[in-house]
């Protein structure tokens, strides 16, 4: 008797390992166990086997779609998250996020498109059925303000400031809605202040961007919307304090010290921004495209004598460059028609 017992619990499982929907939904756990651990390429296999065994298995193409968006590739990401929008139920939450995520793309793709109306013509259906299912859907709601955002820009090119006024003033009041069904959400808190600006209403964006400030201190976005907000107003102490700040939160960061040269330079504080790039350079370790940068920098600001003394010192300092500092010297030679 036991042997029977055995021999059939054998022969059920190798039923289970033929079964396309146990082997399907073992490679989606499995999937998700390497997504969790940030094993983006095992992971990414796993969805992949998960597919082929059913082609119309959603949650697969859903998380084979977040894959592709950690890695910074959107356009694999969009067939994926058509795929996940068409297969999934309705109003579950990997459904919602999907038709976010695949509007918030299709929504960024129009703001350069000549022809905006065919974008948005796959956007409406997908944002209706969010607030048709859920009135207080915030995603539907953030995605009505991003809606409301382009044509907001499409008024204004066509002159109409009015009508270009009201949908901004639309817009503000659906991302506040969408705060409400999500608090503290910081995309949507990034909308809301970035439109705020747009609006004039800069006090009370700059006060929703030191808020996202306060919950992480390594939010760039929001120090550099918070520093824009300064600088149309001509507030360069502050602005040179908020940047402060925020390369003492994120030192490794050499953006936000170069966003620092360029306010040194563009308020004539010479000195300043000369001892600001020297201390980049006296830490090759940690800023290992000092010179560079530097160089580039003076560059940009049409500063040639500048820029190339900076590569001539990289080629002594930094001689591993060297064919890189002696390009980007050329190309200053080219410019100047001393070639």
């Amino acid at each position: 008797m036991r042997h029977l017992i055995i021999a059939l619990v054998a022969i059920a499982l190798v039923s289970c390992n033929r079964d396309p929907n146990y082997l399907k939904q073992k490679y989606l756990d499995s999937g998700l166990k390497y997504y969790e651990q940030k094993r983006l390429k095992e992971a990414s296999i796993m969805f992949r086997k998960a597919i082929e065994k059913d082609r119309k298995f959603g949650p697969a193409y859903y998380h084979l779609a977040l894959v592709d968006l950690d890695q910074q590739q959107a356009a694999n990401a969009v067939p994926m998250l058509r795929r996940a929008v068409e297969l999934l139920k309705p109003g579950t939450p990997d459904a919602d996020d999907a038709t976010l995520k695949l509007s918030e793309i299709i929504l960024l793709a129009a703001q350069g498109a000549k022809d905006q109306d065919a974008l948005l013509k796959e956007v409406r259906p997908m944002v209706e059925g969010l607030l048709k299912r859920n009135p207080g859907s915030w995603q539907g709601h953030k995605l009505s303000g991003d809606m409301l955002l382009l044509s907001t820009a499409a008024k204004f090119k066509a002159g109409d400031p009015a009508g270009a006024k009201q949908d901004m003033t639309s817009a503000i009041q659906e991302y506040r809605t969408a705060l409400t069904g999500k608090p503290g959400d910081r995309i949507v808190t990034l909308a809301l202040g970035r439109t705020l600006v747009l609006d004039g209403e800069t006090a009370e964006a700059e006060t929703l961007f030191k808020g996202l400030i306060d919950k992480d201190k390594t939010d760039l976005n929001a120090y550099y919307e918070i520093y824009r907000v300064y600088l149309s107003q001509k507030k360069f102490p502050e602005a040179e304090a908020l940047l402060k700040a925020a390369i003492a939160a994120v030192p490794k960061d050499t953006s936000l010290r170069l966003t620092l040269a360029q306010l040194y330079f563009g308020t004539k504080r010479n000195d300043d921004l000369v001892a600001l790039l020297n201390d980049m350079k006296k830490d090759l370790k940690e800023f290992p495209q000092a010179y560079l940068q530097a160089g580039d920098f003076y560059s940009r600001v049409n500063q040639p004598d500048n820029a190339l003394k900076q590569y001539e010192e990289g080629i002594q300092k930094d001689s591993d460059r060297k064919n890189v500092y002696l390009k980007r010297e050329i190309e200053i030679y080219i410019r100047q028609g001393n070639a």
